[in-house]
């Protein structure tokens, strides 16, 4: 198997030896696929949910914890809503909501909105919540504006995809490090001079070596990413609950089955009238943690 081939549908993490930066890399593949695959995006939609793919994977990667990081931009343009979902095994999953003509950058097609940052850990009740507005033509400027005005940390991202594959790089500073470093305006400098074409085709290491060849630079092993949804016929039966017997019954009169589909594999669950009875049975509660995707 080729270097290049090892690094498909991994994050990498890096660092300079003795400064104060951190990098990492991703590459989405079989991923950026299996996300697509039930959908009928346009080549701009599935683009971009490939980006935000790419730019959930690389979030998770520069915080510790156990749970679901969800990446969401709101808009009141033509894309309504792009979403990306991570967890710490680096399981993704995203799906968009668009109407109209797609056509344009980013801050077009979603207009005036905002991009919301939820981090859900599996073993705390208090969730980590965070919001900025879309302010950059990319999604990439937009994560860099909110990790300079929410976190106060120097970040940079390169994202670049096609219709089969997404590869991004992401450079940051370590907290508590001045942005005014020399070291960091010296490697981003050296960074922004990646092409699409180097970030999607060449290997981890030989990227490293083209922008940092003069650099101590470490690399860490790397870890799979894949997609993977989480969606079952228990979380359905929990939405119908939700939905209210009545509600329930009402279309069963008209459909004769109740058909639910998943918003981001598109896995469809019937339940017929049987199936209705033994959910609304005694006994059934539905709670907001019974509910979460």
């Amino acid at each position: 198997m080729t270097e290049k081939k090892q690094d498909q549908d991994t994050l990498q993490r890096f660092i300079f030896e003795k400064q104060q930066v951190r990098g990492v890399l991703v590459h989405l593949n079989a991923t950026y696929k299996a996300a697509l695959e039930n959908h009928e995006y346009n080549t701009i939609t599935a683009k971009l949910t490939g980006e935000m793919l790419c730019v959930a994977a690389l979030l998770a990667s520069t915080i510790k914890f156990k749970g679901k990081l969800t990446l969401q931009a709101q808009g009141n343009g033509p894309l309504k809503v792009l979403l990306a979902q991570v967890n710490d095994l680096l399981q993704l999953r995203g799906l968009a909501i668009y109407e109209g003509k797609i056509k344009g950058n980013f801050k077009k097609l979603m207009g005036d909105g905002h991009l919301l940052i939820n981090i859900n850990p599996d073993d705390a009740k208090e969730r980590y919540q965070a919001i900025t507005e879309i302010s950059g033509e990319s999604l990439a400027s937009t994560i860099e504006h909110y990790f300079k005005q929410s976190e106060q940390l120097a970040t940079r991202l390169w994202i670049f995809s096609t219709r089969t594959k997404v590869a991004g790089l992401l450079l940051q500073a370590m907290p508590g490090e001045a942005e005014d470093n020399h070291f960091w305006e010296h490697a981003t400098t050296l960074a922004q001079t990646i092409t699409a074409s180097e970030l999607l085709n060449l290997s981890n290491t030989t990227i490293l070596h083209r922008l940092f060849h003069e650099e101590d630079v470490r690399l860490f092993e790397r870890e799979p990413v894949c997609f993977c949804c989480n969606c079952s016929t228990e979380k359905m039966e929990m939405g119908l609950l939700q939905l209210g017997r009545a509600e329930a019954e009402d279309i069963l009169k008209e459909e004769k089955v109740i058909k639910v589909t998943c918003d981001f594999c598109n896995r469809q669950y019937n339940f017929d009238q049987v199936d209705v009875a033994r959910i609304f049975a005694s006994g059934n509660v539905v709670s907001g943690d019974d509910l979460k995707q």
